[in-house]
């Protein structure tokens, strides 16, 4: 589904949430980058559309994950920018927890708002990204919205004891400070959790639905091996089995995300609902936005394993 974020500013001017602003807001910016010339693009639109933000100060980290990007993006960076070498230990994961750890380091006050976003923005999101004006993040930071793509599941799928029947994508995520502080992590599984239950070693067949459950293993093991669903399918052997593992994770991942982060907004200001739902329904009747589809139902914290 795809949003307009001048639709959240037309009802931020209703609510009159943008009259008085005590104080600039914030940005941080987390970019995760893995191909050179993506990332490259992607750091080259996001340089441009944060400085034409009135009344919004700005800073960006940029994850780059392989030593080619590091190579490529040597110099790119700016008194709001830093660049660092990532682990690659959870893919983009691993990179956006390592980028929020780095702005965190960083002198002064946090943010007020979050842009989560990998080097898929130049394909998926620069229509997004030139959506964002003031009203918006000051709305975001107010009302703990997220603002993303969802996409409904054909059939819902229980991931450990959440229920889901749609997601939200991990490769464009804004969110308020206060729903990132409460989630804690940008990943739910590490490497290291991972491996104690899906060895890189080709195990002969889908193990991950015994781990999983059927439900989100067998998902998850379609989307990677039917052709027509992720455009790099490819069948289970032995051969494939480190690319498909490694992409399971962060699916797991990407899934994990959204019921956090929908539980992390719903722990959120109670009084702050019914202005949410009015919100909410106006917006998506236009079709101007898509945000949270788990509104209704407070979702428990992630039990570790």
């Amino acid at each position: 589904m795809k949003w307009k974020a001048a639709g959240l500013a037309e009802v931020a001017c209703s609510l009159q949430l943008v009259r008085r602003r005590p104080r600039p807001l914030s940005l941080a910016v987390v970019l995760a980058g893995w191909d050179t010339t993506a990332t490259v693009r992607s750091l080259e639109l996001l340089r441009c559309q944060p400085g034409m933000l009135k009344g919004v100060t700005w800073s960006m980290v940029v994850v780059v994950n392989n030593d080619a990007v590091l190579a490529a993006t040597t110099g790119q960076g700016g008194p709001e920018i830093t660049v660092i070498a990532g682990s690659n230990d959870e893919a983009e994961f691993s990179a956006y927890e390592e980028g929020r750890q780095a702005i965190a380091r960083q002198a002064g006050p946090g943010p007020d708002v979050w842009l989560i976003v990998n080097d898929r923005l130049p394909a998926y999101a620069v229509r997004q990204l030139r959506s964002i004006n003031t009203d918006l993040l000051y709305l975001i930071s107010k009302l703990e919205m997220a603002p993303g793509h969802i996409y409904p599941l054909v059939r819902p799928i229980t991931v450990w004891q959440h229920r889901l029947s749609c997601f939200m994508s991990s490769y464009w995520v804004l969110l308020p400070a206060g729903a990132l502080d409460r989630l804690g992590s940008l990943q739910s599984v590490t490497m290291q959790e991972y491996a104690r239950h899906v060895p890189a070693d080709f195990p002969g067949y889908w193990l991950l639905s015994e781990w999983l459950g059927p439900e989100l293993g067998d998902y998850i093991r379609a989307y990677l091996t039917e052709p027509g669903l992720w455009s790099r399918s490819e069948p289970l052997n032995a051969i494939s089995w480190p690319r498909l593992r490694s992409k399971a994770l962060s699916i797991i991942n990407e899934k994990l995300l959204s019921a956090c982060l929908a539980g992390a907004i719903m722990a959120a200001r109670a009084e702050l609902a019914a202005t949410r739902d009015r919100l909410l329904t106006s917006a998506t009747r236009s079709g101007d936005i898509a945000l949270n589809e788990w509104r209704s139902r407070k979702i428990a914290s992630l039990e570790r394993f």
